[in-house]
């Protein structure tokens, strides 16, 4: 089975020139889907079909309460894991590699808890080369935010990459079963503007992406609650090359 190693070994290394093509989103895929219930652990997420050696892989881990998340299942796979962050009513975790060319298993999330409901949510971005090794680029940071007023807008502040072609993602977790709508032009939703698990007291994860073909700042990304809205939670920002 594949190591697992902390987060930081990656961010620590001296970062590798960038492709010279920019990245692209590729699928992601959720265990529950979108709406749906999981209070399983460990939670297997199934990987997005056609799937290519070189691709990012991001799993977002969220549980509604106090838990602790980590790979079950590395799926063949190296792992990187970042730090587990728990604030208020809500946890959070994402773990990344790139993947070989063989899903040996579906890869699974561990839970310490259940009873809010463990989410997983697979994000996959597709390099312009196969042989291409991902490295994170901008550390990660977590951050909480307090529950919202009308337009229920939740800002998560800029980061600054140094290298062309970099893919910064974010990530929201709310502890209820919101729905997301993107306010800031050049940042994009995965496959769904949001992942709702409606079990224990409800969650939703909203991840999303811009492809920076130019080092730079990306700017604020803006993600608006617009229903069941006024809910507090986390972001994630980190960015990759």
């Amino acid at each position: 089975m594949a190591d697992v190693t902390s987060q930081g070994v990656l961010g620590a290394v001296a970062r590798k020139s960038a492709v010279s093509d920019p990245p692209t989103f590729f699928a992601s895929t959720s265990t529950p889907a979108d709406n749906g219930f999981n209070g399983v652990s460990p939670t297997s997420v199934t990987p997005p079909s056609s799937m290519l050696a070189g691709d990012l892989v991001i799993m977002n881990g969220a549980y509604r309460g106090s838990s602790t998340m980590s790979v079950s299942e590395t799926g063949g796979q190296s792992w990187t894991i970042g730090t587990n962050f728990q604030s208020a009513s809500i946890s959070s975790r994402i773990m990344w590699c790139t993947f070989n060319g063989t899903w040996t298993a579906d890869p699974s999330l561990s839970s310490t808890q259940t009873t809010g409901g463990p989410t997983a949510v697979l994000n996959v971005f597709r390099p312009s080369s196969t042989s291409h090794v991902w490295t994170e680029h901008v550390s990660v940071v977590n951050n909480s935010f307090s529950a919202p007023s009308s337009p229920f807008d939740i800002s998560a502040a800029s980061i600054t990459t140094t290298l062309p072609n970099a893919i910064a993602f974010y990530s929201w977790v709310s502890a209820d079963n919101n729905t997301y709508s993107l306010q800031t032009a050049g940042w994009s939703h995965v496959s769904s503007n949001q992942y709702r698990n409606g079990q224990g007291g409800d969650s939703s994860v909203s991840p999303c992406y811009k492809i920076m073909e130019t080092a730079g700042a990306t700017g604020a990304a803006v993600n608006r609650q617009t229903s069941v809205a006024g809910d507090l939670g986390v972001t994630v920002r980190v960015a990759f090359v």
